[in-house]
């Protein structure tokens, strides 16, 4: 499985398991950081050092997230 097949099945996780709580695209790459790439992410603060050195990027989770919310419109 390539690595953005599998952020596209971590993506599509957590919107199942948050879906009262992710309305965009910003709150799914924290939960997205937080879940999987296991940084320290707060309401506060996202630790620098972490996130450079850990963090899958914001793009690709949120081209899934676009992805995910294109083929749901696509079979309405």
């Amino acid at each position: 499985m390539s690595d953005y097949n599998k952020v596209l099945e971590n993506v599509e996780w957590l919107l199942s398991k948050y879906k009262d709580v992710i309305d965009d695209e910003k709150k799914l790459v924290l939960l997205y950081w937080k879940h999987f790439d296991k940084i320290n992410v707060t309401k506060d603060s996202i630790p620098t050092n972490e996130w450079l050195n850990k963090s899958t990027s914001g793009q690709i989770i949120a081209d899934a997230y676009y992805l995910i919310k294109i083929r749901e419109g696509m079979s309405e």
